[in-house]
């Protein structure tokens, strides 16, 4: 008689792509940050190549984890930090990235508080501004 093991190691294999479906919020929530410029905060990553410190995460990824956090009503950190390890859609942000510290200091429902975080409009990136436009784009894209 076959019995469950439910302590048995399984490696499976598989690719962030197939993590998330094409009509998936994260992907919309992608496609609305990458049109975003932020030039500005990525001119200021220091820590780059040959330069000293840990190399930078893309504020590319920070602001889509920030953004999509926010739509689905996650108002932590740390819950982030947890969510971009085990759930495939915040997974599928990261692209492979481990995000596991920055993520812990983002500050949830106030302005995106990185020095030079501008929208088109030259305005600061805040959060229910920047949710509003996301939810307005992805409504758009359906």
């Amino acid at each position: 008689m076959l019995q469950s093991n439910r302590l048995q190691v399984e490696l499976r294999a598989s690719d962030l792509e197939s993590l998330s479906p094409e009509d998936h919020r994260a992907r919309l929530v992608w496609g609305y940050v990458v049109r975003q410029d932020l030039g500005k905060l990525v001119e200021a990553v220091k820590a780059r190549g040959s330069n000293a410190g840990r190399v930078a995460i893309d504020p590319h990824i920070l602001f889509a984890l920030w953004l999509y956090a926010t739509l689905e009503g996650v108002g932590s950190g740390r819950e982030v930090t947890w969510l971009s390890q085990e759930h495939d859609a915040y997974r599928w942000i990261c692209g492979g990235v481990s995000v596991n510290y920055p993520a812990r200091r983002l500050r949830f429902g106030h302005a995106f508080h990185t020095p030079g975080a501008r929208g088109r409009d030259g305005g600061a990136v805040c959060a229910s501004a920047a949710a509003v436009n996301a939810a307005k784009f992805m409504c758009q894209m359906r």
